[in-house]
């Protein structure tokens, strides 16, 4: 059975996540126009009121971020949403996933359109080292460790294709150093491996006091999608 998740921050109203993924769904549609006209024209006129509208209700603070425990301030730039490869800050850019924990290793699916193409017909491979930094880091979190990244090693074995299963499996880290931990994991398509990757990761000098690196227990039972 899937473990529980942790989530770091405060979680977006669902409003919000809706919105996130009507536009990513925009994205993948406007990608796929390849000439002008009238409806064109007025589409964009709608999609700058729709803008100006969400101005309106968006925060005007200069703060880039709160602290996960506090509520929103006046001068925030916007809450402390979870950044975890589930939602990252509720980006339409955020690959749809299927997450799976399960004895400190995370695993899951996903399946990538025409907004994150690079050369024709696969995923652009700086895509899929943000794809492989965001899920090795959302292993760590659900292992307990919140890391920073230090340093990402990706290696790619075969183009990752567009449109079809994607399959990933981040391993549970090592522990380096006291501060210190090594994370990796794999892309694979059709049972062919198209990227691996491996990341170092530091866990901040002020969670030290309260970050588990070691060999303890980790998580409840319960579910995670």
């Amino acid at each position: 059975m899937d473990e529980q998740p942790r989530f770091f921050g405060v979680h977006p109203p669902q409003q919000l996540l809706d919105l996130s993924d009507e536009v990513r769904r925009v994205i993948e549609t406007m990608v796929r126009v390849d000439e002008a006209s009238p409806e064109l024209a007025s589409i964009r006129s709608e999609m700058e009121g729709l803008a100006d509208r969400l101005t309106g209700l968006a925060r005007t603070g200069e703060l880039p971020r709160m602290l996960p425990h506090v509520e929103p301030g006046p001068d925030d730039l916007r809450p402390y949403y979870p950044s975890d490869a589930s939602r990252w800050h509720v980006n339409p850019m955020h690959p749809p996933l299927e997450l799976h924990f399960e004895g400190g290793v995370l695993t899951g699916h996903t399946t990538l359109g025409l907004a994150w193409e690079g050369p024709p017909g696969h995923v652009h491979g700086g895509f899929v080292a943000m794809m492989l930094d965001q899920l090795l880091g959302h292993a760590n979190i659900l292992n307990d460790v919140p890391a920073v990244t230090g340093e990402l090693r990706v290696r790619y074995c075969a183009p990752t294709p567009l449109h079809e299963r994607i399959d990933f499996r981040m391993e549970r880290f090592e522990r380096m150093s006291e501060r210190r931990i090594v994370t990796r994991g794999v892309l694979s398509a059709a049972g062919q491996v198209t990227a691996e990757g491996e990341g170092t990761f530091i866990l901040p000098s002020m969670e030290r006091s309260s970050m588990k690196v070691g060999d303890a227990s980790f998580g409840a039972e319960g579910k995670n999608r």
